[in-house]
């Protein structure tokens, strides 16, 4: 099943919806109570049957936030408003499952040092000879100044990688990820999660990027 974008009747409930689970999400809501507020009562048993939700003593709870989110998308949700609910790591997971649903390989939290000094690295995808090294702003207050500061830092950790793991076999490209588009900044794409979603690696040919050696998949996939 894939997204559905725009606005729609059943797109507003699915966000009143959402709102109510993440408000109780410690103590949970009947199931009764959920299903009065909906037109289509069979997207809680769908949510159910998909691992989002869980029964626990007659109540509805959250299994995952973000798997959560990512399903509702796919009956209408809105991702770019359900976004500023999550928490900074919620939205750092559901990044990630978007990934992994393009068909993506991803290292989440991804630590490295060179020098004594140590970088971490939100997310790192990886698709063919291509890397993506991510950095997730969900809360951006400082604006495109800000978002420069987080660029150039964002391309710091790529040079280091390159240095650590030499050779030309693979493409790093850094980007920045945020709750919505701001085109390009010093040839790094800030990225919305709608881009996300539409993730097609053959756009990002001509970003700003760096060479590294395939030994950075190897480190990748064991770490």
């Amino acid at each position: 099943m894939g997204y559905i974008h725009g606005v729609t009747r059943k797109a507003k409930l699915y966000k009143v919806l959402l709102a109510k689970l993440i408000a109780n999400r410690e103590e949970g809501l009947p199931v009764s109570m959920l299903k009065h507020s909906l037109e289509d009562t069979s997207v809680i048993d769908w949510l159910l049957e998909h691992g989002c939700l869980k029964l626990v003593d007659g109540k509805v709870k959250i299994s995952s936030v973000a798997q959560l989110v990512l399903n509702m998308g796919r009956l209408g949700l809105n991702l770019h408003e359900a976004s500023w609910w999550l928490t900074w790591k919620e939205f750092e997971m559901l990044a990630s499952s978007i990934l992994v649903e393009n068909n993506l390989n991803t290292n989440p939290n991804f630590i490295f040092t060179h020098q004594g000094k140590r970088y971490q690295v939100d997310i790192v995808a990886w698709e063919g000879n291509s890397v993506y090294l991510i950095d997730c702003k969900q809360w951006f207050s400082s604006g495109v100044h800000g978002l420069r500061r987080a660029v150039e830092k964002q391309k710091e950790r790529a040079a280091v990688l390159s240095k650590i793991y030499p050779g030309n076999e693979l493409k790093l490209y850094p980007l920045i990820l945020t709750v919505q588009h701001v085109n390009v900044i010093n040839g790094v794409p800030i990225l919305s999660l709608d881009m996300l979603i539409r993730f097609d690696a053959h756009e990002f040919s001509d970003y700003f990027h760096f060479y590294v050696g395939k030994r950075l998949i190897n480190c990748l996939k064991n770490g």
